[in-house]
């Protein structure tokens, strides 16, 4: 069973980098079962082709599912909030990761939230 898992997540993977969101969120519907690895892999698809608040959806599906997040998660909730504009959606995700999750933020995700409040910041 954990083969099926590994192979649905790197079809999602593949899917997505291809380009074909279609098929890559067909590909985690029709998965049986779901390891952490396959809600990341979905929630980056949708972060990196800028659809932001179904990432955010997938990232709470997952925590109803109680399937803790881990960094990659945090990465593509970042990214996921950057795309719709949710600054202090993000905050609240960083802020999150210690506090809920007991995650050290990393490099990526300063980078991150430092490239969210420059950009707001020039705004004003």
């Amino acid at each position: 069973m954990q083969l099926d898992v590994f192979i649905i997540s790197t079809l999602v993977d593949m899917y997505s980098k291809c380009g074909n969101m279609q098929d890559s969120v067909l590909m985690f519907e029709k998965s049986s079962k779901r390891d952490f690895v396959t809600w990341n892999a979905m929630a980056c698809a949708y972060a990196h082709h800028g659809h932001g608040y179904e990432a955010l959806r997938i990232f709470e599906q997952m925590k109803l599912e109680k399937i803790s997040p881990n960094h990659a998660t945090f990465v593509a909730v970042l990214r996921a909030c950057a795309h719709i504009d949710l600054v202090d959606q993000a905050l609240h995700y960083f802020i999150l990761m210690p506090t809920e999750y007991r995650l050290e933020p990393q490099l990526e995700h300063y980078s991150s939230m430092v490239r969210r409040y420059s950009w707001k910041l020039r705004e004003t």
